[in-house]
C-alpha cells in the first residue's frame, strides 16, 4: 500500500474541517425545525451520523490492521507492509496506527467545536437558547456537562469529580456502541463551542465590548487544557472502539485480542496523562482569567 500526498496534507484537513463545521450549522437548523424541543441532543446526533461514514474509515483500519503495518515514511512518500501476523511491539509503529484517527477525530472536534461556537455568538439569544438548549444549560448547571471550568474547586476536584468521570464516560460509550466514539466528540465539541461562546457574550455585554473579541481573548486562555483534556477524551474513545472490535470481532483470548487490549490499555494511560497536563495548565488558565 503506498500513500502519496495522503489525507493529512494542509488542503485535506482543511476540508475535513470545513466539512464539520458546515454540516453542524446546516443540522442545528434542520434539529430546531423538525424537533425544536430536542434540538440540542438531536443536532449532536444527526451530526454524529452525518461524519461517522467520513471518520469511521480511519478507526477501523487501526482497529484491523495496528500492529501489522510496518510503515516506511519518506518526505511525502509513505509505504505500508501488511502482515497476517502482528508485528513486535513498536512505540514508532503504535503512534503511526494510531495517528491518523486522533488526527481525523481532533479536525473533527475544531470543526464541530467551531460551529457551536458560531451558532451561539452570532445568532439571536431566543434562538440559541431553544436549539441548543442542552448545551447552554450548563452554563447554569441545569445539565450534564462534560466541562465545568468556571467552577472547579481544586486541581485534584476537577481531576477525579468531573473530568476522569468524563473520561470513563468517553471509554465506556464505544465500548458498548460501535459509532459511540463519534456521538462522545461531537458532544464535547458541541457542548465547549456553546458554552465558551454563551460565557463570551454574556462578558461582553457586561463590559460593552465586542463578543467576537472577547471570544478570542477567551479561547487565547483556555484553549490549551481545552485541548488537552478534548484529546484525553477522544483518545480514551479509541480505546473504547478499540477494545470494542477486540471483544466482539476477534476470537475470545486469541492473540490478536490481547494484543488490541493492549493496545487499549496504552491509549488510555496516554488519555490519563493528557488528562492531568490539561487540569494543570487548567489551574492556570483559572489563575489568568481570575486575575
Amino acid at each position: 500500500m503506498q500513500k502519496i500526498n495522503g489525507f493529512f496534507s494542509s488542503g485535506s484537513a482543511l476540508n475535513f474541517f470545513l466539512i464539520s463545521f458546515v454540516y453542524s450549522v446546516l443540522l442545528v437548523f434542520v434539529s430546531y425545525f423538525i424537533f425544536t424541543k430536542y434540538a440540542g441532543i438531536l443536532s449532536v446526533f444527526l451530526v454524529s451520523l452525518a461524519l461517522i461514514p467520513l471518520v469511521s474509515k480511519y478507526l477501523d483500519r487501526a482497529e484491523k490492521f495496528s500492529g501489522r503495518f510496518q510503515t516506511i515514511e519518506k518526505k511525502n512518500i509513505s509505504m505500508d507492509e501488511i502482515r497476517l501476523s502482528s508485528n513486535k511491539f513498536s512505540l514508532k509503529q503504535f503512534y503511526l496506527d494510531f495517528k491518523a484517527p486522533i488526527k481525523v477525530f481532533l479536525y473533527c472536534f475544531l470543526g464541530v467545536f467551531a460551529a457551536y461556537a458560531f451558532v451561539s455568538l452570532v445568532l439571536p439569544t431566543e434562538f440559541v437558547q431553544v436549539a441548543l438548549a442542552d448545551q447552554s444549560a450548563a452554563i447554569s448547571g441545569n445539565a450534564f456537562s462534560l466541562t465545568d471550568f468556571f467552577s472547579l474547586d481544586s486541581f485534584l476536584v476537577s481531576v477525579f469529580r468531573n473530568n476522569l468521570f468524563v473520561l470513563f464516560v468517553c471509554f465506556a460509550l464505544p465500548l458498548i456502541l460501535e459509532h459511540g466514539t463519534t456521538f462522545v466528540i461531537i458532544w464535547n465539541a458541541s457542548l465547549w463551542g456553546t458554552v465558551f461562546a454563551l460565557h463570551a457574550r454574556n462578558l461582553a455585554a457586561v463590559q460593552g465590548s465586542d463578543p467576537g473579541i472577547v471570544l478570542l481573548s477567551l479561547l487565547a486562555v483556555v484553549l490549551p487544557h481545552t485541548l488537552l483534556e478534548a484529546g484525553s477524551y477522544f483518545v480514551a474513545a479509541i480505546a473504547g472502539s478499540v477494545s470494542h472490535h477486540a471483544l466482539t470481532e476477534e476470537k475470545v483470548f486469541s492473540s490478536r485480542a490481547k494484543q488490541l487490549l493492549f493496545y487499549a490499555l496504552l491509549l488510555l494511560i496516554i488519555s490519563f496523562i493528557l488528562l492531568v497536563l490539561g487540569a494543570f495548565v487548567e489551574t492556570i488558565a483559572k489563575d489568568i482569567l481570575a486575575g
